[in-house]
């Protein structure tokens, strides 16, 4: 019976979920997510890291305000870099719409550098939810590890001449 219980529970919680219309970001939202990343980025890499100089404008889509927040996190980050990222292609349905030239040319340096995930709400319209907020957040400190670390021969002989 037990077993019966949790088994209706496991498959009735992700229709729960998935009921529920999750509700976009505003910018003011987005700016306070970076804010305390940045806390945890200072902590976790050991960093010297600046407050964010962005603040939303009147007008400024959710999409736009994470764009610009991780592309200044990137710019900051990019000198403790041990390798750069490989620069790969852009997808072609990348979506331009309502996005301003400057927000353009930084989603798609972050696209090319693989510091975002190559689908969902940043790279194609709209503006991202709170999960997507986070699954893109978490990519993005995987993506600066990543940058940040050489490996080491002796434990990673692939990496051995």
């Amino acid at each position: 019976m037990l077993a019966r219980l949790a088994a209706i529970m496991v498959l009735a919680f992700p229709v729960a979920l998935t009921a529920q219309k999750p509700e976009t970001l505003s910018p003011e939202t987005v700016k306070e997510v970076f804010s305390e990343a940045r806390i945890l980025i200072r902590k976790a890499f050991g960093v010297k890291i600046t407050e964010s100089k962005l603040n939303p404008e009147p007008g400024t889509s959710a999409r736009e305000a994470v764009i610009a927040h991780f592309h200044e996190l990137y710019r900051e980050l990019e000198p403790e870099f041990e390798v750069l990222p490989v620069k790969t292609d852009l997808d072609p349905r990348l979506s331009r719409q309502n996005l301003s030239p400057e927000a353009i040319r930084q989603l798609e340096q972050l696209l090319c550098r693989r510091m975002l995930p190559p689908s969902g709400p940043l790279t194609f319209d709209g503006d991202p939810t709170e999960a997507e907020l986070g699954r893109s957040l978490g990519y993005f400190i995987i993506a600066i590890s990543e940058a940040r670390h050489v490996a080491d021969p002796k434990f990673s002989p692939i990496y051995s001449n």
